[in-house]
């Protein structure tokens, strides 16, 4: 069963993105999308918002269901947990049904800017089905559950713990505090002097 669906009666966004997974500061481009994970319950989804600029989820959700409160929930999570900033961020996704429904795009539009890739293509969405590999090679293809519970326990641990592997490659083993890093990635970004500069 293919995740993504579109709706065709719906007028999904422009491609802001265009395949260019680079921001210049922390909350200017986050990627959305779901995936499937199985567990002894039956199969349950995952909703996350990853920020372009510090790799790091931002928000998330699980349900046993595939539908708009499910990547709704994940991007509320995102937008209580970082500072947001109204016509600053854009939220990019494919352009499946979950993605076009009316009340995220309304949700979208109290000064977050909506773009979407196309159905189907994977690099157009590239940053966050690297997060969703990462994740299975790490954590879903290593273990089984028999309940939703343990599996979203587990995710907790992976995304949001204090260890989070994704988070640790990016900083040689060692992970600071999220502001802390993102912070310095900023300085560091505008003291570089492009190529040939002197």
């Amino acid at each position: 069963m293919p995740s993504t669906r579109r709706d065709p009666r719906a007028a999904p966004a422009p491609d802001r993105v265009n395949r260019d997974f680079t921001a210049p500061a922390p909350d200017r481009l986050w990627v959305a999308d779901a995936t499937r994970i199985r567990t002894g319950e039956g199969v349950f989804w995952l909703a996350a918002v990853r920020d372009a600029f510090s790799n790091r989820i931002v928000g998330w959700k699980t349900s046993d269901r595939y539908d708009t409160g499910l990547v709704l929930g994940a991007l509320e999570y995102a937008i209580w947990s970082r500072d947001v900033r109204d016509g600053q961020l854009i939220h990019h996704s494919d352009r499946g049904s979950t993605y076009t429904a009316f009340r995220l795009a309304e949700r979208l539009a109290d000064g977050i800017l909506p773009s979407m890739g196309s159905v189907g293509d994977s690099y157009d969405n590239a940053l966050m089905e690297n997060f969703f590999s990462t994740l299975k090679i790490e954590l879903v293809y290593r273990r089984s559950w028999r309940t939703r519970d343990e599996a979203e326990n587990d995710l907790f641990a992976y995304i949001d713990g204090p260890c989070c592997p994704i988070f640790m490659r990016h900083e040689g083993g060692r992970a600071p505090p999220r502001r802390r890093f993102e912070s310095a990635r900023v300085v560091f970004r505008s003291t570089r002097r492009p190529a040939g500069s002197g």
